[in-house]
């Protein structure tokens, strides 16, 4: 199972079975969860590219996974609980993703400035392209 597909079934549990209760002990701060929710899409976007990066590496999803959780220093079990919490106000939660989601947008800003920046015979060796968006998305060499 892919780590993005992982996820989003760890998210849905947590949303379909939490309740209202007192903060449990061992949960994360919004900006750490936030942090971690970041670290983990980033390495969800490495795993779906691992194709086009020709990475033949059978659980590069767990490995990339537990990679984000030691960076933070947390549990598995710590993340769960984590979102167990917050899925109890869906408000929270929404706010601690528009977080995340402003958080890549402007790392994927840095990034297509330095591409941008930098001379055309370096970019015709970068297997990336910009479309008109500014967006990065694949494309042949020639």
């Amino acid at each position: 199972m892919s780590l993005k597909k992982s996820f989003i079934l760890i998210l849905l549990l947590c949303m379909g079975v939490a309740c209202k209760e007192k903060t449990p002990p061992g949960i994360l701060t919004q900006n750490k969860l936030e942090s971690v929710l970041v670290d983990l899409h980033l390495a969800d976007g490495l795993y779906n590219s691992k194709y086009e990066l020709k990475i033949n590496y059978d659980n590069l999803d767990t490995d990339l996974y537990y990679a984000v959780l030691k960076k933070h220093d947390i549990t598995d079990s710590v993340l769960v609980k984590t979102l167990f919490y917050y899925s109890t106000d869906p408000k929270l939660l929404n706010g601690i993703y528009d977080e995340v989601m402003n958080e890549l947008k402007e790392r994927n800003e840095v990034l297509l400035n330095q591409i941008k920046a930098l001379p055309d015979s370096i970019k015709d060796t970068i297997d990336v392209g910009l479309d008109l968006e500014g967006e990065l998305s694949p494309r042949e060499l020639k």
